[in-house]
Formats: C-alpha cells, structure tokens, sequence
C-alpha cells in the first residue's frame, strides 16, 4: 500500500477520534525516517501539522555501528512537554 493511501486511512482514523475530543495516541514502527528529509516524511508532517499533532520522540530508536534512525514514535495532540530520559549507547551497542 503506498504512502497516499496509507496517510488517507490515517487521516480517516484521527478525524474520527478528534471528532471524539479524546486523547490520541499513535505509537509503532512508520517506516519513515524522521532523522532523513524524503517526500514521505513531508507528507507525514503536513498531515500532522494539519491535526495539531506532534511527535513526542526526538532521538534515534534503531542504531548500529553505521547508522541511525528515528522510525519508532509516538504521535500525540497532548502537550507532552517532559524532558525524556537519555540513556547512554554505548552501554547497550554490541561490542
């Protein structure tokens, strides 16, 4: 399924929850890059953009020794304004 479809389902889904006035989460693997600019990338943040909605994840979620990236997040219309804890990666990357 492309990334058009895919962002149509999702805008179907959050307009019916906003309607709603509750709380919205989304949480997972997107498999788009949030560290990388691509087109799906800015699709996704029009989107969101459009719903008020942020994604509350800023640091890399998947390392290895050549690269990085941001693909696991969570997306809310909360104001998360709580520093999150950073760990250190060298304690937990294979040696």
């Amino acid at each position: 399924m492309g990334i058009l479809m895919n962002l149509s389902i999702l805008e179907s889904v959050i307009c019916k929850v906003q309607a709603r006035g509750t709380s919205l989460f989304l949480c997972g693997d997107w498999n788009v890059n949030f560290l990388q600019r691509s087109s799906k990338l800015s699709e996704l943040k029009n989107l969101l953009l459009m719903y008020n909605l942020m994604n509350t994840v800023k640091s890399p979620t998947r390392v290895t020794h050549d690269t990085c990236t941001l693909i696991d997040v969570m997306i809310t219309n909360l104001n998360c304004a709580k520093e999150t804890m950073i760990w250190d990666i060298q304690t937990i990357l294979p040696k």
